[in-house]
């Protein structure tokens, strides 16, 4: 099926992104500088280097935010020129994978994305994360009218809010993914963004009536009057925000979601029985993008973080995750706080929806597919 950015096709029940030579693009980090006056290629690959540098003007022609000095262009290897500006993106390609899309320009072949079980290109699969919220939303929600999301990230989850037609409330804490948050949703009338993070903006959702002087309530009625004084979200998301917060942040956090009565709330998260079933079967698990897919060898939770232990084929790495929660807790915490608990395991949706398995021959087993989604429904 085609797609916006190349082709999908299957191969042994596999899918695969490919381009042909015309398509073929390269990421690279541009750098302007504080005046605007200047602009320059951010990467020490030779071949990039020889790229010629956009002007000012086309920058702004494709939408550069002229607050912004850094941006990652997307340039296409046959004219050289910048297509778009990614705001996705916060660095351009490594250079290995430059140089096999370089090659394979060279050698006329299409490119697929077979190179990318070593690195991070397999948006095909991106795709199928990004679809599991969707699936879920429709799968399990009467209605979704109103909508608060909590940890939004680069703002991965627009199109789904824009396919529904809801009006959202989000927030996320982190400046640089704020920013392009922000950027995305500056002229979406549907969509409240507030640089802040979950309990916060949960307790001051709940403050809306009684705060006299309100900056949330301001940014909600500059869209939407209504719900300036009272926002009471159809759903609530949470995705993959969890991790970072300790089980006495989680319990607070749905205690503030239950006296704010959300009726509905979707959890996506990773584990800690689905990690530990997955590496006790031998499967293959994907630790780090930048270097690759990795055989987890073992992971131990520790008090302030989770210590993964997999194996590069050339030594032992160790990699950081802040927290790996237990589903039987998470439901105990639900169930203490007035909510009943429907599990949906992540790796079940894409075998239902797209037909693939993973397996050690078949590893399409990215982070997405050790997630689940744990659905609360309100009891009190």
């Amino acid at each position: 099926g085609q797609t916006a950015d190349g082709i999908v096709v299957y191969s042994r029940g596999r899918p695969f992104k490919v381009k042909p030579i015309d398509q073929l693009t390269v990421d690279i980090k541009l750098v302007v500088s504080e005046n605007w006056d200047d602009i320059c290629w951010q990467t020490e690959h030779p071949e990039l280097k020889k790229f010629p540098v956009p002007t000012i003007d086309k920058l702004i022609e494709l939408g550069a935010d002229t607050l912004s000095t850094v941006f990652v262009a997307e340039v296409s290897l046959s004219t050289k020129e910048v297509i778009r500006l990614r705001e996705d993106k916060s660095t351009g390609n490594p250079d290995r994978v430059v140089d096999y899309i370089i090659s394979c320009y060279r050698k006329d072949e299409v490119y697929g994305s077979r190179s990318a079980w070593s690195g991070r290109c397999l948006q095909v699969y991106t795709l199928i994360n990004k679809l599991f919220i969707h699936y879920l939303l429709l799968r399990h929600c009467d209605k979704v009218l109103t909508l608060l999301d909590l940890g939004s990230g680069f703002g991965g989850d627009l199109p789904t809010w824009k396919a529904l037609g809801c009006f959202v409330v989000c927030c996320e804490p982190n400046d640089k993914r704020y920013d392009v948050l922000e950027r995305k949703v500056k002229r979406n009338n549907q969509v409240v963004t507030i640089k802040t993070d979950m309990i916060s903006l949960v307790e001051d959702l709940l403050q809306l009536r009684t705060s006299a002087d309100s900056s949330l309530r301001e940014s909600i009625a500059n869209k939407r009057l209504e719900f300036s004084t009272e926002f009471i979200p159809d759903v609530v998301t949470i995705v993959r925000s969890l991790s970072n917060l300790t089980t006495e942040e989680i319990s607070y956090l749905l205690s503030l979601l239950q006296k704010l009565k959300a009726n509905k709330i979707i959890i996506i998260t990773t584990c800690e029985e689905v990690v530990s079933n997955w590496v006790s079967l031998g499967k293959r698990l994907t630790v780090n993008y930048d270097q690759g897919y990795y055989k987890v060898t073992r992971f131990k939770q520790e008090p302030e973080k989770v210590v993964v232990s997999y194996d590069t084929g050339s030594g032992k790495s160790e990699y950081y995750k802040d927290y790996l929660h237990s589903l039987n807790i998470l439901i105990r915490l639900a169930r203490d706080n007035g909510y009943s608990s429907k599990v949906v395991y992540s790796e079940d949706y894409v075998k239902e929806c797209f037909g693939l398995e993973a397996t050690n021959d078949n590893p399409y087993a990215l982070p997405c597919v050790l997630d689940i989604a744990l659905i609360l429904t309100r009891q009190r």
